[in-house]
């Protein structure tokens, strides 16, 4: 793997309470790290401006899905093969880092998925239904089965997610990412890791329950109806032979 150049990309908005611990514990595995400020209006720029990353800054809060892509276009500038994401908020383990490094290597063409245990106490009754949720209609929008579809803990190949033209840009995108690169033919592998949700009242989240559901709803929609569409240009290719 010496030849192979891994970065992680960190996208954040307001979590300067926690940043800077979990970038520190990430550069204890990877040196090559890309933070996306998504416009914040907290202390996380200071919290982490003497730190030896690299920081990519939007003047105002553009989605998670925009910081992701972003990122994407600046580790293919930077000359990174592999980008692993992580959230900011502290529920990913850097520990974990070095799974998704081994995965890379046995699947280089493929996009990593850490599968999260969600059985574990603490773990939010929401989050469980979400996986659930999530993972149902990208079998329907797919016809694969992927582990985890709401796990923002992934590795992706640099230069083929560069390739795949999305729509949304918030939290949807990380679904949309799995069911176009699946349609483009990039495999998707899960390796299992772990999660530490915060107890209520501690936990920093920016997720809008019925604006980003509602938004997600359109989008399995749209996907859905793009799945039908290929299934019957494909069967009338079958039925033309």
């Amino acid at each position: 793997m010496e030849s192979i150049k891994i970065g992680l990309i960190i996208p954040t908005y307001n979590h300067g309470s926690i940043i800077r611990k979990v970038v520190l514990s990430a550069l204890e595995y990877i040196p090559d790290i890309l933070v996306v400020l998504d416009g914040p209006t907290d202390n996380t720029s200071e919290a982490i401006k003497d730190l030896p990353i690299k920081i990519l800054p939007f003047l105002e809060n553009r989605g998670k899905g925009m910081a992701l892509k972003a990122g994407f276009q600046e580790a293919k500038k930077l000359g990174w093969d592999y980008a692993i994401t992580m959230d900011s908020d502290g529920q990913h383990k850097a520990e974990d880092l070095p799974k998704f490094i081994k995965a890379i290597a046995e699947k280089p063409d493929a996009i990593v998925v850490g599968d999260r245990n969600m059985d574990l106490p603490g773990i939010p009754s929401s989050s469980k239904f979400g996986k659930k949720f999530t993972n149902f209609w990208l079998k329907v929008e797919t016809g694969v089965e992927v582990a985890d579809g709401q796990s923002g803990f992934r590795a992706y190949p640099v230069e083929a997610i560069n390739t795949i033209k999305t729509w949304f840009s918030r939290y949807e995108f990380e679904v949309e990412i799995l069911a176009r690169s699946s349609w483009a033919g990039i495999p998707i592998v899960a390796i299992p890791v772990q999660v530490d949700y915060h107890p209520e009242g501690r936990r920093i989240s920016h997720f809008r329950p019925f604006i980003d559901n509602f938004r997600t709803s359109i989008l399995n929609t749209i996907l859905v109806t793009i799945r039908i569409l290929m299934l019957i240009k494909r069967f009338k290719k079958i039925a033309e032979r």
